[in-house]
């Protein structure tokens, strides 16, 4: 089971953080919600300390990791807030019955559009791959550290295109952006706001892709009024 921690009474709200994160990413608006419903933090697999493990995983595992810790303490009535790839966990997550209200701030999920400065970046990449040529030198120094297996974890994890399964999700959505978020770029909040029936779009415009702390206290009054309205 992932590394967790619970604080708090009354409903359930779970936070997912975004990729390279960890069980603190969330620690203001935690430290403030756990005053009014019951919080879980927790680490990812690769994450703080949850280990990866050795085989490389897709998003559906990280999202049963979830329903673990959901199983464990009998959570009926959940709130997701999740960031960057939290989002994706959130989409896979949103067929469970028990959630009832989502909230994706700067989410992944929907397939990007890249550059054509980054197109050929990858196409040099697979290119040497196939050539069987040194690619460990590519790539960003996050990309570097990773292990063969966590590497294709994270090569998993972005092929996915979760767009098809917005227009699924049922519960009430909140979607918060910042305009100027050049990870999870505006368009996608877009899509996502598009396609699933119930949302609403928040965008902030002199934010970025960590919204939720670069404006904290506008959004936890936003994220506590979306709680407290249903």
């Amino acid at each position: 089971m992932v590394n967790h921690k619970i604080t708090g009474n009354g409903r359930d709200v779970i936070f997912l953080h975004g990729w390279g994160g960890d069980i603190n990413s969330f620690a203001g608006l935690c430290k403030e919600l756990s005053k009014l419903y019951r919080c879980t933090t927790l680490d990812f697999f690769g994450h703080g300390a949850t280990p990866h493990g050795e085989l490389p995983l897709v998003v559906d595992d990280f999202a049963k990791s979830v329903v673990q810790l959901i199983d464990k303490y009998d959570m009926q009535n959940i709130t997701l807030i999740a960031h960057s790839f939290g989002g994706r966990v959130a989409i896979k997550l949103a067929a469970d019955p028990r959630i009832k209200k989502l909230i994706l701030i700067g989410a992944a999920g929907v397939k990007k559009r890249f550059s054509l400065v980054v197109k050929l970046k990858i196409l040099r990449y697979k290119l040497k791959k196939k050539l069987g040529l040194n690619t460990s030198k590519m790539g960003s120094k996050d990309w570097q550290k990773l292990r063969v297996e966590e590497r294709r974890t994270f090569c998993n994890v972005i092929r996915e295109n979760l767009t098809p399964l917005l227009k699924s999700i049922t519960q009430p959505t909140l979607l918060i952006w910042g305009k100027k978020d050049t990870e999870t770029p505006l368009y996608m909040a877009q899509t996502m706001n598009r396609k699933i029936r119930d949302s609403g779009l928040i965008i902030f415009e002199d934010a970025g892709h960590f919204v939720y702390i670069e404006r904290p206290r506008e959004v936890l009054r936003i994220i506590k009024n979306f709680l407290a309205s249903f």
